[in-house]
């Protein structure tokens, strides 16, 4: 049986793959990759400086590369669930919109200082992290 992942609702009320079709609107403000097997993120993303809610759950990202959060400043909602990042770029600490982060099964081992400077967060999920145990 296939695992279920629980969906969170979009606080801009968007909803689609970001094609933006189906609504009418000429710039999608959300695109949902999620479960497509990325190990990076693609280019054209970093392209599209209006996003707000950005799906990437399921995927096989290691890394963010450093300019993620300025090439995407209007982000407010972030899904990197289960996938294979082990720490953050700094630049997170500039982004001034993003207000939820979702980072739950990836085995980061450090989180920037700067992510807990701000108190713009509505959510930051990172648990299950898995503790090392020696043999």
């Amino acid at each position: 049986m296939a695992e279920q992942h629980e969906r969170w609702p979009s606080p801009a009320g968007s909803h689609g793959d970001g094609d933006g079709d189906g609504d009418g609107d000429s710039v999608a403000e959300m695109m949902d990759l999620s479960g497509r097997g990325l190990v990076q993120l693609p280019e054209h993303v970093l392209q599209m400086p209006w996003l707000k809610n950005l799906y990437l759950e399921g995927n096989a990202l290691s890394e963010l590369s450093e300019d993620f959060f300025h090439r995407l400043p209007n982000l407010i909602w972030l899904d990197l669930r289960n996938n294979k990042l082990t720490s953050l770029p700094l630049s997170i600490g500039d982004h001034r919109c993003l207000k939820t982060l979702l980072l739950e099964g990836n085995p980061i081992r450090k989180l920037p200082v700067e992510l807990g400077s701000s108190r713009r967060w509505c959510c930051c999920r990172v648990r299950t992290w898995r503790r090392r145990t020696r043999s």
